[in-house]
């Protein structure tokens, strides 16, 4: 491990924060100075979890603490404390919490693998309204992928189409749910983001990744997506199983089809499957740069820097590929700015 961070008093908070971080308010208030040691805190409070740089691991529980109820919550956009809305008259509609997957890279997953809570139809609706009322005209569907529950979906899609055509979406779909119903349900909204998760079209990442998406049926779900939008799809650069040769197999796949496509070097996030298991699986990461992957087994840090090299490198000369953008960690490299104008 390189890099490991270097604040002394660097603590994570788990779990739903309703649930997490009232507690954790609680003891800091009553405590006095010397138990505001981190060590102590975490011995105090299960939901927390402190790097120790010395020993170079996380120490505390770190339980993921929960919710029982969401129903019951605060709503965000009603009453005395509610929200305002972020520039571009941006807003979040809350629709569920929780995956139905449980990838190796993710965090969202502390929640036990597959387990999924919907918020109900009734709340989503209403928050709908009243977001707009607001002043909201652009809305985050926030989800492990939107199209998860299908009532929650139906509930937001009704809302947000019968306030006019003056707003727009964005959201994460999931492909493998893409049945005709759901389908219908999105396809009428004017979306402004659509994220798509590939991450990998090689087997053996896609195995310790625990998550695989056939080429062919993702390809359709791709199409059928792009009739009435651009699905932004993305991909990970340093996923333990994959190769230089692999890695340009899913990026020439994703190239191929009708989206823009985000690539993301790999990150060693809190909790994730990748970081508790980083030195049996042989991945180096550095710590002082977010914990981005330096090498795996197969793919070592000079191949990954060939990668990176070449994955820039598509941004020069004629472009011959159907999808319409590229990026990279956040930065464009087609269409460059400067050929825009």
């Amino acid at each position: 491990m390189r890099g490991a961070p270097c604040h002394g008093r660097l603590m994570l908070c788990a779990g739903e924060v309703e649930a997490a971080v009232p507690p954790l308010l609680g003891a800091l208030a009553s405590s006095r100075s010397g138990h505001w040691e981190p060590s102590t805190l975490c011995a105090a409070l299960p939901q927390l979890t402190s790097f120790d740089h010395a020993a170079g691991r996380w120490e505390g529980q770190g339980l993921y603490v929960r919710v029982p109820d969401l129903k019951e919550l605060p709503r965000i956009w009603s009453g005395p404390n509610a929200a305002t809305p972020a520039e571009g008259k941006a807003g979040w509609i809350e629709l569920s919490r929780g995956c139905r997957y449980s990838c190796s890279f993710c965090i969202v997953c502390s929640m036990k693998a597959g387990e999924f809570s919907a918020f109900g139809s009734e709340v989503i609706a209403s928050e709908v309204v009243d977001a707009y009322g607001r002043g909201v005209r652009s809305f985050g569907l926030l989800a492990a992928a939107t199209n998860y529950d299908k009532g929650s979906l139906g509930a937001a899609c009704s809302a947000i189409k019968g306030l006019g055509g003056d707003v727009g979406v964005s959201g994460t779909i999931h492909v493998n749910y893409l049945d005709q119903e759901r389908l219908a349900l999105i396809r009428d909204l004017r979306w402004e983001t659509m994220i798509v998760g590939l991450q990998t079209i090689t087997p053996e990442a896609q195995r310790l990744m625990k998550r695989a998406e056939q080429p062919d049926s993702f390809g359709q779900g791709i199409e059928q997506l792009a009739t009435f939008a651009t699905p932004e799809v993305e991909l990970i650069l340093g996923l333990p199983g994959d190769t230089l040769e692999g890695f340009k197999r899913s990026i020439n796949f994703a190239l191929g089809l009708p989206i823009s496509v985000s690539v993301y070097r790999l990150r060693l996030d809190p909790w994730s499957r990748y970081l508790e298991k980083m030195e049996p699986m042989g991945i180096e990461a550095d710590f002082h740069n977010l914990g981005r992957v330096l090498s795996v087994p197969g793919f070592s840090a000079t191949e990954i820097d060939e990668a990176e090299a070449w994955l820039l490198g598509l941004g020069s000369g004629q472009w011959k590929y159907r999808a319409s953008r590229i990026m990279y960690d956040g930065r464009e490299i087609w269409p460059k700015r400067e050929r825009r104008k």
